[in-house]
C-alpha cells in the first residue's frame, strides 16, 4: 500500500495510532499530525500563482500561516461559496475553505515536542500518557475540521479583469462529478454567492471530498 500524503492521509494514519493502545503509538500519531497540519496549509499555497515559490515551499508552521494571511486576508472565518448556473437558480452547490486556525498552528508547534528524544522516563501511572492523548485527540479533531472543504483557499478577484479564481478538491465520486460538469464547463454562466461564517455550518454535508 502506498504512503499517500495528502493532509487527510497524514490525519488518518493518526487516527488509526490513537485507536491503538500502546503508548509508542502516541508519538507516532504526533508525527502524523504535524505533518498533516502543514501539508494542510501547503495545499492551500500551492494552487496559487499569486503566491510565491518561497512560500509555497515553506515546512515551517509559523511562515506557513504568515504566507496563508498574506495570500488571502480572511482570517479565521469559513468561507461558503454557493454556485448555481444562471438558468438553474435554484440548483445551488456551496463549497468550503475551512482555514488552519491559530489553535491548530499553536498545537502544531507544540508536537514538535514530541519527536524528540524524551528527557526522563515517564512510569506507566504518570498523568503525562493521560493528557498526551487528550492533546493528540483535541488536535485530530481541529485538523479534521480544517480539512472539511474542498476550496484551497477562498475565491480571489481580479480588480482588473473581473475574473474570479477558485479551486476546488476533486478526487472522484458522484460530488466530483456534480463539481465538474458546474464548474469546469467552458463558457458556462454560474451566480456566485459568499458567505463567511464562525465556523462549519453542521446542517451542510454536501460538500466533503470524495
Amino acid at each position: 500500500m502506498s504512503y499517500r500524503i495528502g493532509s487527510r492521509d497524514y490525519l488518518s494514519r493518526a487516527e488509526q495510532c490513537l485507536r491503538k493502545r500502546d503508548r509508542r503509538h502516541l508519538f507516532y500519531a504526533a508525527f502524523e499530525l504535524r505533518c498533516g497540519i502543514e501539508r494542510r496549509m501547503q495545499e492551500y499555497l500551492q494552487p496559487h500563482p499569486h503566491v510565491s515559490e518561497k512560500s509555497k515551499n515553506e515546512w515551517k508552521v509559523a511562515r506557513l500561516g504568515k504566507g496563508i494571511e498574506k495570500a488571502f486576508a480572511s482570517g479565521e472565518k469559513v468561507v461558503e461559496v454557493a454556485v448555481a448556473k444562471k438558468d438553474k437558480a435554484d440548483d445551488v452547490s456551496s463549497y468550503y475553505y475551512s482555514p488552519v486556525s491559530k489553535s491548530l498552528q499553536k498545537k502544531c508547534q507544540r508536537l514538535g515536542g514530541l519527536l524528540h528524544g524524551a528527557r526522563e522516563l515517564k512510569q506507566d501511572d504518570d498523568a503525562w500518557w493521560t493528557e498526551t492523548r487528550q492533546f493528540l485527540l483535541e488536535t485530530c479533531d481541529e485538523l479534521r475540521e480544517a480539512t472539511r472543504g474542498t476550496l484551497l483557499g477562498p475565491p480571489l478577484r481580479n480588480e482588473r479583469t473581473g475574473e474570479v479564481f477558485l479551486v476546488v478538491e476533486v478526487e472522484g465520486g458522484s460530488r466530483s462529478q456534480t463539481t465538474l460538469e458546474l464548474l469546469g464547463a467552458t463558457g458556462s454562466k454560474l451566480h456566485m454567492t459568499v458567505r463567511l461564517h464562525d465556523k462549519f455550518p453542521e446542517e451542510d454535508h454536501s460538500q466533503h471530498a470524495s
